[in-house]
């Protein structure tokens, strides 16, 4: 009996699966495959990244990575901060804090003062810290709100930019003349209308038209 083996990278590539690339790997490879074609026209690497439009730093990353990762290299990768701020309080001071917001239900300004007074070194911003954080590990239970129902504040109507009515009837037109017998004329309170000339008079003051509404 004789057994036929196939070769060993048929087995290699049976027991994996094709890598999906992404969108943005895709074109990655593209731009790398475009890179390398103009410089093995002759061009340079700055030149052929110039007319690529592209950062030549930006290239070599790209290639660097396809090299020690292959085509998994050239995925998204996380954007995440290396070094992130990490707490600076102890598991103490966030049971502190969480007894007495369960129980009273104090904003870190007052938590802050209240902890000060039991000798703990902290500060209103860290309290507010650990609130935050306690809220996102489901852990700080809200206290229930009072009895105290809030009203909205009515808002004043404004009668003077209140639309009119479609049907309604103005007395005087716009653009109608008026006449006016007055030296002057008073438009608002405090100030005069210098459109009226002087009296020449006081027995026969003259008559002077202009626009209503002046």
């Amino acid at each position: 009996m004789r057994i036929v083996g196939l070769p060993r990278p048929f087995y290699y590539v049976a027991r994996r699966r094709p890598i999906e690339m992404s969108e943005a790997a895709r074109h990655r490879l593209k731009w790398l495959k475009a890179w390398q074609r103009l410089r093995e026209e002759g061009y340079s690497s700055q030149k052929a990244a110039d007319l690529l439009r592209l950062p030549r730093s930006t290239l070599y990353r790209w290639q660097k990575r396809l090299n020690e990762l292959a085509l998994r290299g050239l995925e998204e990768r996380s954007r995440r901060p290396k070094k992130c701020r990490r707490p600076e309080w102890t598991p103490e001071l966030a049971e502190a804090v969480l007894a007495y917001r369960e129980e009273y239900g104090w904003d870190k300004v007052k938590l802050a003062h209240v902890l000060k007074q039991d000798g703990w070194r902290t500060s209103a911003s860290t309290v507010g810290r650990i609130i935050v954080r306690l809220k996102t590990r489901a852990v700080l239970l809200e206290p229930l709100r009072n009895g105290i129902r809030q009203y909205k504040k009515r808002r004043l109507s404004r009668p003077h930019a209140t639309r009119k009515p479609k049907g309604y009837a103005i007395r005087r037109p716009p653009g109608t003349w008026c006449r006016s017998t007055r030296s002057t004329c008073r438009r608002y309170i405090g100030t005069m209308c210098g459109r009226c000339p002087a009296r020449l008079s006081s027995s026969s003051p003259p008559a002077t038209w202009f626009p209503a509404g002046m």
